[in-house]
């Protein structure tokens, strides 16, 4: 339904971001289902609306946010099917959008949004380093993931509300990545 809405009538911002989070429920179901492929093609549909809103409308904040959210939601999906070097570009520019809309006077927001860019940087480096074929290769991976997790856990005190907005303890997740990677290279 919500589709044929959309393409009668494209131009309709309102629409097309109902059917992209409509895409990104779908894509929820999928991944809990174990169907990473299937939710994957959902991220990538729900990641093309979000860039063709902020295409037509470079002052919509919003659109910009939720591009950079589907770039980590499809990266994260790579990483569970451990394909780390499609998912590091995504995770960038995920970062990099985040960066740009936001500055750390804003608080909560900038402290989740490039928080969880930096924790799924750090967690991507990791994946590297515990497959890389050399111990040169693995400590200079670990490094980055080190860095990559006290970035995150630099910016997300900015705002140390412990839970994000779906109420999952970011924090955590940071401490005990940064730890395992600081464990990694002794």
């Amino acid at each position: 339904m919500l589709q044929q809405l959309s393409a009668a009538a494209p131009t309709n911002a309102t629409l097309r971001h109902y059917l992209a989070e409509s895409y990104d429920a779908y894509a929820d179901v999928y991944a809990s289902k174990g169907d990473l492929e299937r939710s994957s093609r959902f991220l990538r549909e729900t990641r093309a609306i979000y860039q063709q809103l902020a295409a037509a409308d470079p002052s919509d904040k919003m659109s910009r946010a939720n591009l950079a959210w589907s770039d980590l939601a499809i990266a994260e999906n790579l990483l569970r099917q451990n394909k780390v070097e499609d998912a590091m570009p995504l995770i960038r520019e995920g970062l990099a959008l985040f960066e740009k809309k936001s500055n750390p006077s804003k608080g909560y927001w900038f402290a989740v949004e490039v928080g969880q860019s930096y924790l799924d940087l750090g967690r991507a480096w990791a994946m590297l380093a515990q497959s890389a074929p050399s111990s040169r290769n693995r400590t200079q991976f670990w490094q980055n993931a080190v860095a990559s997790d006290q970035n995150a856990l630099a910016i997300r005190t900015l705002d140390p509300t412990a839970l994000d907005a779906n109420g999952h303890d970011q924090l955590s997740d940071i401490r005990r990545q940064l730890v395992e990677a600081e464990a990694a290279l002794r």
